[in-house]
């Protein structure tokens, strides 16, 4: 997700009405996190493979997933201090996979590309809204800052990996099924192949970002890690 600094303190008035918005938004996608990675916990406490894993964790992981839309309305209406494309670009490959690939495709529900996803996106959330909520109205520890934008690095690639393994094992499903294309001929005389558009979309726009994202991301971390250099008197 698009990134905010690390210790600032939020510009708006404590009280106001979007501050205690927001409070409840990031704290309502902390909570949900939290549960994603609690009922993974308890999956493999219980399990030795993920079998079964994405129907435990379907629900809310479609629900919060898709919550997080409202964060390109938050920042195109001046909630927060991010940019609303780079917010759009973070999310939107993460609603693709939730709806365009796994809702659609339950052949994959059980593939360990699944387990590598909620891994990386569970513990990212879980110091991203953490981040965000007390950021609201007091300083946030340096811990939380560190962890906030130092397991990135190794998150950010696990969670790409995954996302980009789950679309690649869709394909042949994608293909067979030609679910979500529309053939020749017909009424509107329109033609459109699904299994190529993902291809497409894979390979001209999600594989190309990554480096500009992972770079974004490194830059964001120098700001917030780095203290700014003192003047000399």
């Amino acid at each position: 997700m698009a990134q905010q600094k690390g210790t600032t303190k939020t510009k708006g008035k404590p009280n106001s009405l979007v501050t205690k918005y927001l409070m409840l938004y990031n704290g309502v996608q902390f909570l949900g996190w939290t549960w994603v990675a609690l009922i993974m916990v308890a999956h493999y406490m219980e399990n030795d493979n993920c079998s079964g894993l994405w129907k435990k964790e379907e629900f809310f992981v479609k629900f919060f997933q898709s919550l997080m839309a409202m964060e390109i309305i938050h920042a195109a209406v001046g909630f927060v201090n991010s940019s609303p494309w780079i917010t759009a670009a973070q999310i939107a490959s993460r609603v693709f996979i939730v709806w365009g690939v796994i809702h659609i495709f339950a052949r994959i529900h059980n593939s360990i590309t699944i387990p590598l996803m909620l891994t990386a996106w569970s513990i990212t959330e879980i110091f991203r809204y953490s981040f965000y909520f007390l950021n609201l109205f007091t300083t946030v520890p340096y811990v939380l800052v560190w962890c906030r934008y130092t397991f990135f690095i190794v998150l950010y690639p696990l969670g790409y990996i995954g996302e980009l393994l789950t679309t690649l094992f869709a394909l042949p499903y994608i293909r067979d099924t030609k679910l979500l294309s529309i053939g020749l001929p017909n009424v509107s005389n329109i033609s459109f192949n699904y299994y190529y558009f993902i291809i497409g979309a894979a390979f001209l726009i999600y594989i190309p970002s990554f480096p500009q994202m992972y770079l974004h991301m490194m830059r964001q971390r120098k700001r917030a890690l780095m203290p700014s250099p003192k003047k000399i008197e």
